[in-house]
């Protein structure tokens, strides 16, 4: 299925680390909440000027949105490469709402080659 949801058990709003695992070539990923509207599309021609190959089998996108944390890295070969660049500069940083939060993904070619995991720690905002 390209839609999960993460029910939020945090008070308050939290960044994520959304790690996007290539099983073999893909293009032009795009990421959407599906309650806010918000999207993080990552422009793969950009991944390949910056890395200088395309993203394909074994490679790692890693988009924090943390505050004060915020970044996009590509992991290849056991090296990290900063892909700043190849966010769309209208994508939005997701942050997780208490609840639950959908978020949907579309890839240029087989949605069956990209397996996407969320991590983060719940927040809860104090007295």
């Amino acid at each position: 299925d390209s839609r999960a949801i993460i029910n939020y058990k945090g008070s308050i709003e939290t960044g994520v680390e959304i790690t996007l695992h290539a099983l073999d070539r893909v293009d032009d990923i795009t990421l959407y909440n599906t309650e806010s509207q918000e999207f993080l599309k990552i422009d793969t021609a950009k991944v390949e000027q910056i890395s200088g190959a395309p993203l394909g089998m074994g490679d790692d996108i890693i988009v924090t949105t943390k505050v004060g944390e915020k970044k996009a890295r590509l992991l290849r070969n056991g090296k990290y490469t900063n892909i700043l660049g190849a966010l769309d500069r209208n994508s939005s940083w997701f942050q997780l709402s208490p609840g639950d939060n959908i978020f949907a993904y579309d890839v240029e070619g087989s949605k069956d080659d990209l397996m996407i995991t969320f991590a983060y720690q719940s927040a809860y905002g104090g007295v």
